[in-house]
């Protein structure tokens, strides 16, 4: 299992922003999703292939798709399962979005 960890940059309209975020976890508060992107840390973490992994994706196919669409970027890092966020660090763990889709829709047929 791996984590997936999604830092926000490049916010052009941040209320639109932060509303797709409150979709994909309405359990954080926008206060604390503010401070997320301006700390330029995670906003969310998942980890994958876990008993959850539909929902995890579904989540992740929403962010995905609707984050650009708010004027805003999406750096997405996979790190180890016992790792922990580390700017500096996991600055090579950097992936395109095209590669967290491809490893969605491969994992997909195992878990219909």
């Amino acid at each position: 299992m791996c984590k997936i960890d999604i830092v926000i940059a490049n916010v052009s309209h941040l209320s639109k922003t932060v509303a797709v975020l409150r979709r994909a976890e309405p359990d954080i508060g926008v206060a604390e999703l503010i401070r997320r992107i301006n700390a330029d840390v995670p906003v969310v973490e998942y980890t994958l292939f876990g008993n959850n992994h539909p929902a995890v994706a579904a989540k992740l196919r929403t962010l995905l798709t609707e984050i650009p669409k708010s004027g805003a970027t999406l750096r997405i890092l996979q790190i180890n399962q016992d790792e922990q966020f580390d700017r500096v660090a996991h600055a090579i763990d950097e992936i395109p979005a095209s590669t967290l889709t491809n490893i969605l829709d491969e994992a997909e047929g195992d878990f219909e």
